[in-house]
């Protein structure tokens, strides 16, 4: 049985959609002639143009930080069976390109959608002075995606932020890795300029300047680590405001005092300037990399491909069918070059189903199916092709959603757990409006334990099992999205659901059907 630090972090945070202004990579940069390789080991799947040496390096070192959280957090689980797909970029330029809403000063983000997780992020030469901070950002991210992968739960932004600081602070020696330290970044704003009061670290008012935030937050976790008694404390204040529980009568009952005199404890446990290091002994076993080279077409297409296939699932608005079209008028040109490769293709097959002709996308996948019936990217495009085309004409949605079951269930052979067609089966088998059965049940409660960071996810298993007669588990999975550390429009609509679901009004399936289904929430950018 995991101790209370374990459980603790169990419960920690989760962690949808998030982006970075300061997120970079340590591999080194290259030429824009550079080929692109692609690193594969047990948990990642990492494209890169820079080197082989600092690509496998990277590979590894992340790796490595993946087993730290397993020791520091006591994880017993298996590894999920889905990689963690990350495109290590040049530049702001081609981070845009695979997600075109991002700003121009953003150097990296995470990607939860129905369609797959992924991070992108702008490499950093591997020798520059930005390289601590660089791989702490980095840390601090996947502790995002780990925690809340494997320990999903609702608590509050402020524990997900701090223990995604706590642990990215790490520093790699030769035989250890040490966690704990505190950083210059979190120190000196905490010197030098006003805090927020804890009441509102722990209650973040809407529209309020929150710069403190980050700060703070590591410094309160930090606190909350650095003593057994505390995190035995801070455990049970987490269960308590996870039931529901008024957040400052359960911080006075477990801590024994009220926010402003928190306040007084932290200045002094700051001005103190003394923490726990942890140090934690390194594996000596590095885990295979297998690294390939990818073909000619991926010079061009790699990136767009990657967007299409991320915004396949997303709405789409008329500045983003005006930003598609000229991608895919690019996209075009490009895969003209390369029609008997599989990956230039599916790109062009792709952006079709999205911004141009479903026949063309349709004659593009049937060629390359029929020569390689066991293409799942093929698959999953050919079965998102009939998704995206009922989303936009309501009155065909029946007769096309009936044709992505048999699609899903071939990639189902292939890999029982690629979630994203578990997905678009679950969306097949619902279709027609009946309670779903026993099997579609099955299928979105799979899809939703092997990404539980995917709120779209949540919420149709939550509205399924409310019609199956299942309110139990169909609050669970609200309560997960519509009390998260993000308010978007998912926590919204989640929140929606069980205002009129506890006011009496109706059950959760009635709710959700004058809504319509998950899938069409707005999915924010």
């Amino acid at each position: 049985m995991p101790g209370q630090f374990s459980q603790l972090l169990m419960r920690a945070c989760r962690v949808l959609v998030f982006a970075t202004a300061a997120l970079t990579a340590c591999v080194a940069a290259t030429s824009a002639q550079a080929r692109w390789l692609k690193a594969e080991s047990p948990l990642f799947a990492i494209y890169s143009e820079g080197g082989e040496k600092e690509l496998r390096n990277y590979t590894q070192r992340l790796e490595e930080y993946d087993g730290l959280l397993r020791t520091m957090t006591g994880t017993t689980a298996a590894p999920s069976p889905n990689k963690l797909t990350i495109y290590l970029v040049r530049n702001n330029a081609q981070l845009r390109e695979i997600s075109a809403h991002a700003g121009p000063d953003v150097q990296g983000l995470y990607l939860a959608l129905t369609s797959g997780t992924l991070a992108i992020a702008v490499r950093e030469d591997i020798g520059s002075s930005k390289w601590l901070s660089a791989q702490s950002i980095m840390f601090h991210e996947y502790t995002h995606h780990f925690v809340y992968q494997y320990y999903p739960a609702q608590y509050p932004q402020w524990t997900s932020e701090g223990l995604a600081e706590y642990f990215s602070s790490v520093k790699f020696k030769p035989e250890t890795i040490e966690v704990g330290q505190f950083q210059l970044a979190r120190v000196y704003p905490l010197r030098t300029k006003d805090w927020l009061p804890v009441a509102q670290l722990f209650n973040p008012p809407p529209g309020k300047n929150m710069n403190m935030f980050y700060p703070e937050s590591w410094l309160v976790t930090h606190y909350m680590m650095d003593d057994s008694q505390r995190r035995t404390q801070l455990h049970s204040f987490l269960q308590d405001i996870g039931r529901g529980e008024d957040t400052a009568a359960a911080f006075q009952a477990n801590f024994g005092m009220d926010f402003k005199a928190f306040d007084k404890v932290m200045k002094k446990y700051l001005a103190k300037g003394q923490v726990l290091v942890r140090a934690v002994p390194r594996n000596a076993v590095r885990p295979e990399v297998v690294i390939t080279e990818m073909p000619a077409a991926a010079d061009e297409l790699l990136l767009p491909g990657a967007r299409f296939i991320a915004e396949s699932m997303l709405p789409v608005e008329e500045e983003d069918r005006a930003m598609g079209s000229k991608t895919l008028t690019q996209v075009r040109k490009e895969a003209a070059k390369f029609p008997d490769d599989a990956l230039a293709q599916r790109t062009l097959a792709a952006g079709e189903m999205l911004y141009g002709s479903y026949d063309t996308a349709d004659a593009i996948l049937d060629k390359l199916l029929a020569q390689r019936p066991n293409d799942l990217e093929a698959l999953y495009t050919k079965a998102a092709r009939y998704v995206v085309q009922a989303e936009r004409a309501p009155a065909l949605r029946a007769e096309l959603l009936a044709k992505v079951k048999p699609l899903a269930g071939r990639i189902d052979k292939l890999d029982p757990n690629h979630y994203p067609s578990l997905y678009l089966y679950a969306l097949g088998a619902l279709a027609d409006g009946k309670p779903p059965s026993e099997n579609t049940l099955n299928v979105l409660k799979l899809a939703h334990k092997l990404a539980p960071q995917v709120d779209e996810i949540s919420l149709e298993a939550a509205i399924a099992l409310s019609k199956a007669d299942q309110p139990k588990d169909a609050r669970h999975l609200f309560e997960m999205v519509a009390y998260g550390p993000n308010a978007n429009s998912r926590s919204r609509y989640a929140r929606r659901l069980l205002s009129q679901v506890g006011a009496g009004q109706q059950n959760a399936s009635q709710a959700a059907d004058k809504d319509g289904s998950a899938q069409k929430v707005s999915a924010e950018k």
